[in-house]
C-alpha cells in the first residue's frame, strides 16, 4: 500500500536525519573528551547514555523539522497525498515522539556503540566541529542524494534496457510479461 510505504520511508528518514540535527544542550567543550567511565557499564547506564545522547542532539525537535520536509517531498512526488497531510502529521506526532521512539533508537545506539563511545559522541557533538557537523550534515546528505539522482537519471535508459532484457529472458518471473 502506498501510504504504508510512505509512512515507512518517512519514519526511517525522520529517525536517521533527526540524529544529525540541532543540539539542544551541549556539554562544555573545554571539558576533555572522556577516555574512561567512572564506574563499570551496566545495561541501565548504557541505555541512559544513549537516551542522554538522543536528548542532547535534540532528536525530538529535529524530528518535527524533518517530518515537515519529508511530507513536503512525499506530496511533491505524489500529489494525491496532499489531503492526507494533516492525518500524517497527527499520526507522526502521536506515534513518533521521543518518549515512544527514544527507547528503540537507544537500543540501536547501544547495539552499535559502547557506553563510553556514546559519551564520547555526546562530547564531540558539544564541540564547535560537532555543532558544525550537526548543522551542515542534513544539507550535505541532501546534496549527495541529488548527485545520486542526477547520476541515476543519466543512466536511466541503460537501466530500462537492462530491465526489458531481463524481463524478456525470464517471463516466468513476471505475471504481466508480454
Amino acid at each position: 500500500m502506498r501510504v504504508q510505504r510512505t509512512f515507512g520511508f518517512a519514519a526511517a528518514a525522520v529517525c536517521v536525519l533527526g540524529m544529525v540535527s540541532a543540539c539542544a544542550t551541549c556539554p562544555d567543550p573545554a571539558t576533555a573528551m572522556p577516555t574512561s567511565l567512572a564506574a563499570e557499564s551496566t545495561p541501565e547506564t548504557h541505555m541512559q547514555a544513549a537516551m542522554s545522547y538522543l536528548e542532547m542532539v535534540g532528536l525530538e525537535a529535529a524530528m518535527e523539522v524533518q517530518l515537515q520536509s519529508i511530507l513536503d517531498m512525499q506530496v511533491a512526488m505524489d500529489p494525491s497525498l496532499a489531503p492526507l497531510r494533516g492525518v500524517f502529521l497527527d499520526f507522526y506526532r502521536r506515534c513518533m515522539s521521543l518518549e515512544i521512539l527514544g527507547p528503540r533508537m537507544a537500543e540501536i545506539l547501544t547495539s552499535s556503540f559502547t557506553e563510553l563511545e556514546l559519551r564520547q559522541l555526546a562530547w564531540f557533538y558539544g564541540t564547535d566541529v560537532g555543532q558544525r557537523a550537526i548543522r551542515d550534515m542534513p544539507g550535505m546528505m541532501q546534496r549527495a542524494g541529488e548527485v545520486g539522482e542526477e547520476i541515476a537519471s543519466e543512466h536511466l535508459d541503460e537501466l530500462n534496457r537492462s530491465v526489458r532484457q531481463f524481463r524478456a529472458s525470464h517471463p516466468e518471473l513476471f505475471h504481466d510479461a508480454p
